[in-house]
């Protein structure tokens, strides 16, 4: 598909649709389900989901969320936030949660109480019965 002009600057050659398992990091977690869809369109990609979790065990370190492509490694298109919804998961007296992607293809999840600090939600503030949505989209080199 060419938009704008028949040049080659113009072709839009890289279209993908599909779903992904949304899985978390920081233990052991299993799920009631867990899915994820995207749009990739060029380098941007848009996602959704949720991930609804049963039982946990063996939490350790930051609660992340798994993506279906790396984020760009090219300076300021690596950072990205990705808005989130949660339901019982233990986070400190946040005003404020998000996905933020630094690199790599994980989104850790962080908080902000003030709106001058960010911290990160650590994977033990995941509980059976958690839920978190997710949407936003981010750079890839993929």
């Amino acid at each position: 598909v060419y938009l704008g002009g028949t040049g080659a600057a113009n072709k839009l050659d890289d279209y993908e649709e599909g779903t992904w398992t949304a899985s978390l990091t920081g233990g052991s977690i299993t799920y009631v389900s867990s899915i994820g869809s995207y749009t990739k369109i060029g380098r941007v990609v848009y996602i959704h989901g949720r991930t609804l979790v049963s039982a946990v065990s063996g939490l350790t370190g930051t609660l992340g969320l798994n993506l279906p492509f790396s984020v760009s490694t090219v300076g300021y298109q690596r950072y990205s936030n990705i808005s989130v919804i949660t339901y019982n998961v233990d986070t400190p007296a946040a005003t404020m949660l998000s996905f933020t992607i630094e690199s790599g293809s994980v989104a850790n999840l962080l908080y902000s109480n003030d709106a001058t600090a960010w911290g990160v939600v650590p994977s033990s503030g995941l509980n059976a019965n958690s839920q978190i949505q997710f949407s936003g989209f981010y750079l890839t080199d993929a």
